[in-house]
């Protein structure tokens, strides 16, 4: 499937309208009361509840593309998912990557997390192609970590997210790299789903930056180069 990167979100072009690929979804839904769409011979459920607060309508605002809806991980983790950022192609396949990093995840009911390194600080993530940048509690830092540079962010699910942007040391078993990450101070929306299972952030898309392939290759292990 074409997909157009927008605002560091996949967005999947289809006949029935422009799909959010989302891993921080758990569900697929839409507002155009599909059940399924065909992609690429791939059947996708897209009659799932919708989560958040608008979240069709704040996307299409943020990527600045009209949304109808959103694939979550759902389907992803049953089909898998590979990008081709070069070719801008999108497929819902287990494709091995030669020569990639592996990012080792865990999938719990319908979140994805990861352990990982944050400026010194261990934690658990969840992956989110949803979120154009990566996120970590200000409990796991100290003023010393950040600039200082405020900055609000229009989360499709949650709203608007303030705090601090910073750039951060990331740290997987297998690649050491730097991102953009917000630096959250108060956020009532995730209060739940970050206190679940000790989660301190989200491992956004402004970690893959520069990258040419994306792959979901099974429940446990990203692969990207």
């Amino acid at each position: 499937m074409k997909f157009i990167f927008a605002k560091n979100h996949f967005v999947m072009v289809t006949p029935e309208g422009n799909f959010v690929v989302d891993t921080g979804a758990p569900n697929s839904f839409n507002n155009k009361g599909l059940s399924k769409i065909n992609a690429d011979g791939v059947i996708l459920n897209v009659s799932g509840r919708e989560i958040g607060v608008n979240p069709i309508g704040k996307a299409s605002k943020l990527t600045g593309i009209n949304i109808v809806g959103f694939i979550g991980l759902d389907n992803i983790k049953k089909y898998g998912l590979y990008v081709d950022f070069e070719k801008e192609v999108l497929e819902f396949t287990r494709k091995e990557i030669d020569g990639a990093y592996k990012l080792k995840t865990i999938v719990r009911g319908y979140i994805m997390t990861n352990d990982i390194t944050i400026n010194g600080h261990n934690m658990q993530s969840i992956i989110d192609t949803g979120a154009s940048i990566s996120y970590v509690f200000k409990k796991y830092f100290d003023s010393s970590d950040n600039t200082g540079i405020r900055y609000e962010d229009d989360s499709p699910v949650f709203g608007y997210i303030t705090g601090v942007l910073f750039k951060a040391n990331y740290n997987t078993a297998s690649y050491v790299g730097e991102t953009k990450t917000g630096l959250v101070e108060d956020v009532p929306g995730l209060a739940g789903t970050f206190s679940l299972n000790g989660i301190g952030g989200i491992f956004g898309m402004s970690v893959f930056e520069g990258i040419k392939y994306f792959s979901i290759v099974s429940d446990d292990e990203i692969q990207f180069k």
